[in-house]
């Protein structure tokens, strides 16, 4: 292709916003992509621009995506935009290219070059030998908070040599830690927050090491920055420390995972850490309607903490928002499927979005009895499956005899009589070799008090490992994994161990099978290590296949960057979306839930419904819920009009937020005399707390207790003969 199309193309495939970021080559860039307005498009002709016109080397170029899809999405487009072109070697997310220096660089850390890459369960797997080693009890000491307080430490650059405990609680936890960070590097393993934290170290403890990088890379694009958490942004100034050709595309409206250490600041704050930074703003959207673009905006502008942009779209103006209360959430779930019935919506064009993955059940069952076929993305991952994970300890142990977490596991479906006693017998000897527990059996075999039964058992396994590993670099390796389940007679273990589940599974094993013939193809010189690090480094998103003919079903955060034509939010009550408890401070979230309602509005190209319900059940009791305080900042004249079965959305008249709560809520007829003093829906001032609302009331007279929803956001639960409460009047 010769320059001067090339050119044309970007005249005539570029909008005026898109274009100028596109040629700014040189210098640090903020390119401020609105929802839907082309950002994956500037990426890939920035791409495209650096090698074609430009003459930039590929292997110059480090491109970094936050999922996989992201980047196979970019390569595609850059090769169908220039024919013959070399993609970039370096575009893949920030944990594969983390991954892939620390092997390269091995020769500087304490790990070899076939590390293994803990995930969650491997961690949890972890966790638990070295808290039962304390006498730690689970029901005192949670394992999961722990892994929780140890990604949040590790994603904002914290080291255990340099942690400092601030009360007695926490000397326990550095003590878990040390031993925890001791168990990896026995194990040869790193777990997924490792990647890019042990990067970093590299980078700050090797100067010359950077320095060889930072040649390497001297030019550097990051999509989705507004996602990026500290350690990550720390490592992306490591990389441009030399050069500044740094170009960042992001969105702050969009920052949602705040809860897993992304920090909004990192893009508001980055033309302060890159001076020259020229920026651009894309506000065009080409996804949805005018009036859902307007109903973005008309949200998303009560946020204070953002860069600032105003989304248009030339589209047409489109359907009224849907917004309707219904009883419950039962009901809430069947006026979806009717809607999905009556308008005839193809299935696969239908997105059903909520806040928190316990909201699909109702959903899930009203779908099923109307017959109408889904997908539920976000829930247990394929790769986190018990089958799954069974079939990859083998793989892991092939490649990383060292890890002992996965030969545990081996060791539970191939063995019998290999209990405790001989389990705490071979951790000894692996404790004395300094090995292993693979590579302590034959020296376990020679033990005199071992049952013949034990020793064949542990022969036997020792023997397969040894014949798969002779076949590992000459075998395809979908040949390998059929031989690994015939061996084992992994399918009959399946079949025989749950007859109701047992069909399920054994498809799942067939779909990795097909997964990992998928890898042979499109990677015909991979290797096992590669294809383990591919998996291990999978999303949800990454594994989102087309389904034509199924209803989606998926939470706000995993919706983020995939778009529908029919969108129904779901369960947008307060305490929900916005998501808060009595023990949280709503004031502390508040901007990143109304983010995350953003997001989910502009996840819609043409129809939008926005459903809630006035109670919703909680164990065995129903709660009064109270409208989303979001709804109220969408303009009345965008919500569809009173005809047929839309009500006016809200009850009697618009919900409007004040400094006293918020104004009307509905009665209900069937509350006795006692409660109406103290009705759902009465404002209250409390002589400590303040004025608030209540929310929710059981029981009469001396007996009846209200919930109250404090003008702070907090939730408070009185019994109300002895509450000291002052009603105020409307």
């Amino acid at each position: 292709m010769e320059a001067k199309t090339f050119d044309e193309i970007l005249q005539q495939k570029l909008n005026a916003e898109q274009r100028p970021a596109v040629l700014k080559i040189a210098g640090p860039c903020l390119v401020l992509a609105g929802a839907g307005s082309g950002k994956t498009r500037v990426l890939t002709y920035r791409i495209a621009s650096l090698v074609h016109q430009h003459q930039i080397s590929p292997d110059h170029i480090l491109g970094v995506t936050f999922t996989n899809k992201a980047a196979r999405e970019i390569q595609k487009r850059v090769l169908a935009l220039c024919s013959g072109i070399i993609l970039p070697p370096w575009l893949g997310t920030f944990h594969s290219i983390c991954a892939r220096i620390l092997r390269r660089e091995n020769a500087f850390i304490n790990r070899s070059s076939h590390f293994t890459i803990y995930d969650r369960e491997d961690q949890l797997r972890v966790v638990k030998h070295l808290f039962k080693e304390r006498g730690l009890s689970e029901k005192k000491y949670s394992y999961q908070d722990f892994i929780h307080r140890l990604s949040h430490f590790k994603n904002q650059g914290q080291r255990v040599e340099n942690f400092l405990p601030q009360m007695e609680t926490e000397e326990l936890f550095l003590t878990v830690w040390q031993t925890y960070e001791k168990s990896l590097v026995q194990n040869n393993a790193y777990d997924f927050d490792d990647l890019i934290g042990e990067s970093v170290n590299l980078f700050s403890r090797e100067a010359q090491v950077l320095k060889r990088y930072q040649h390497q890379f001297q030019y550097i694009l990051i999509d989705e920055f507004q996602d990026s958490n500290r350690i990550q942004y720390q490592l992306i100034k490591q990389l441009a420390a030399g050069h500044h050709n740094i170009f960042v595309v992001g969105d702050d409206d969009q920052s949602i995972y705040q809860w897993r250490g992304a920090e909004v600041k990192n893009i508001l704050e980055f033309e302060n850490d890159f001076p020259q930074t020229q920026v651009f703003r894309l506000e065009q959207n080409y996804r949805s309607t005018r009036i859902i673009v307007e109903t973005a905006n008309a949200v998303i502008k009560n946020n204070r903490i953002r860069k600032g942009k105003t989304l248009w779209t030339s589209a047409v103006w489109g359907e009224k928002i849907f917004l309707q209360a219904l009883e419950d959430e039962t009901a809430e779930a069947q006026r979806v499927v009717r809607e999905i019935e009556q308008r005839g919506f193809p299935y696969h064009e239908v997105a059903i979005i909520y806040r928190t993955n316990s909201q699909s059940r109702s959903l899930e069952d009203s779908l099923r009895r109307a017959a109408i076929p889904y997908r539920l993305i976000g829930g247990i991952r394929f790769y986190e499956r018990k089958e799954i994970k069974d079939l990859l300890a083998f793989l892991k142990i092939l490649v990383n005899p060292q890890d002992d977490i996965s030969f545990e596991r081996v060791l539970g479906l191939t063995t019998e009589g290999i209990g405790e006693k001989t389990m705490s017998k071979l951790q000894s000897f692996s404790a004395e070799c300094g090995s292993s527990l693979f590579n302590a059996i034959p020296q376990m075999l020679t033990d005199k008090e071992l049952s013949d039964k034990t020793k064949s058992e542990l022969r036997r396994i020792y023997e397969y490992f040894k014949k798969w590993s002779a076949n590992k670099n000459t075998s395809a390796l979908a040949t390998l994994v059929k031989t690994i389940i015939s061996d084992i007679g992994y399918r009959d273990q399946v079949s025989f161990a749950d007859e109701e589940s047992g069909p399920a599974r054994l498809e799942n094993i067939d779909e990795f099978l097909a997964s990992v013939e998928d890898f042979n193809q499109n990677h015909p010189q991979g290797t096992l290590e590669e294809f383990l690090q591919e998996v291990s480094l999978l999303t949800n998103v990454d594994n989102l296949k087309e389904h034509p003919e199924e209803v989606t079903l998926i939470t706000v955060h995993s919706a983020k960057g995939l778009e529908f034509p029919v969108v129904f939010m779901t369960g947008l009550i307060d305490g929900l979306f916005p998501l808060f408890s009595p023990e949280n401070d709503i004031s502390k979230t508040i901007e990143e839930e109304r983010r995350l309602f953003y997001v989910g509005i502009t996840r819609a190209r043409s129809v939008l419904y926005l459903f809630y319900p006035r109670h919703r059940r909680r164990s065995q009791n129903a709660y009064f819920a109270a409208p989303s305080r979001f709804l109220a900042e969408i303009p009345t004249a965008y919500l569809a009009s009173a005809e047929n079965e839309y009500p006016p959305a809200l009850p009697q008249a618009r919900t409007q937020i004040s400094e006293e709560g918020f104004s009307l809520f509905p009665d209900y007829e069937n509350e006795s005399q006692e409660q109406k003093r103290y009705k759902i829906g009465a404002k209250i001032i409390h002589p400590k707390f303040g004025s608030g609302l209540i929310i929710h009331s059981t029981g009469s007279g001396e007996s009846q207790k209200i919930t109250i929803l404090f003008n702070n956001h907090s939730r408070k639960i009185f019994l109300a003969k002895y509450a000291q409460l002052e009603l105020m009047g409307d």
